[in-house]
């Protein structure tokens, strides 16, 4: 599914960080990861000793990934960063967009970076987004160990199957789904409705695994009842290895509304990275 991964790298360790994550699923797929480089348009070019700092930088990251046998290539373009990325990506020379985003300063109540926000609001291409909490080293044997999508039932979050299950089979890893249950019950409900539908949400689950094990993926199924953003984000941290995958409209409403406050909520608060699919783009 994803054949050439794009990652804009600005020259900062910060931006580098989502490396271990595209190294993984890029030795999984056999995928080719092109590291892009924009320098805006108005501005003069680099001095000589800024630039070259910058394209080395760059090309040692190619040479660590390609030491992991991923073929990696660098392309510096110019113009309006956000601008420049959205229309590689619309073009088609891309199926997936892998960025690090500034979640430690104030832009995390803006989605963590307008470069981010913009991708997700004008392209329809799949978006992993990182955020760097800790120190990620490149040199990690694996990043990723498991991939777990949230499901309620609708189109939207279950588009995310599909690519949970290519990547989970290309990396061997294993895959969890979780339903979660409103925290509070509905007007009217009593304990054996509660149980009822809690016993659904299992069944639901159960036939996704089903799915799964017939293709050879290993599968675990859980249920829980709790305010649904907090429930994905520490169902993640239970595995530090976590890859979330999520179903995404894009931007809806205001800027800084990402498929409403579940979706929102999970990108901006994850410590795991998560990958953002539109539906109309899994195939």
């Amino acid at each position: 599914m994803f054949n050439r991964i794009l990652v804009p790298l600005d020259g900062s360790t910060f931006s580098s960080q989502v490396l271990p994550y595209v190294r993984d699923i890029a030795q999984g797929l056999q995928a080719q990861v092109t590291l892009v480089s924009v320098r805006p348009s108005e501005r003069r070019p680099a001095g000589g000793g800024v630039a070259k700092e910058r394209n080395e930088s760059i090309g040692q990251l190619v040479e660590r990934l390609s030491a992991f046998g991923v073929r990696a290539a660098a392309q510096e373009l110019a113009g309006r960063p956000a601008d420049a990325i959205i229309e590689l990506t619309n073009n088609g020379e891309f199926d997936l967009v892998a960025m690090a985003t500034h979640g430690r300063s104030g832009l995390r109540r803006i989605f963590r970076g307008s470069m981010a926000t913009e991708i997700l609001r004008r392209t329809s291409t799949p978006l992993l987004v990182v955020s760097p909490w800790g120190s990620i080293n490149l040199d990690v044997t694996r990043s990723v160990t498991s991939v777990l999508v949230p499901l309620n039932g609708s189109r939207l979050s279950e588009s995310a199957l599909e690519p949970a299950e290519q990547l989970a089979k290309a990396m061997r890893v294993s895959v969890r789904l979780l339903r979660v249950l409103p925290l509070l019950p509905a007007v009217g409900k009593t304990v054996r409705d509660e149980q009822l539908v809690k016993q659904e949400a299992e069944r639901y689950l159960e036939s996704h695994k089903q799915a799964l094990a017939a293709k050879g993926i290993v599968a675990t199924v859980g249920v829980r009842v709790a305010w649904e953003p907090r429930a994905i984000i520490e169902a993640a941290r239970e595995d530090a290895g976590t890859l979330i995958v999520m179903g995404s409209r894009g931007l809806v409403g205001n800027a800084r509304s990402v498929l409403g406050s579940v979706a929102d909520e999970v990108v901006r608060e994850s410590r795991q990275p998560v990958l953002m699919i539109r539906p109309d783009v899994v195939t």
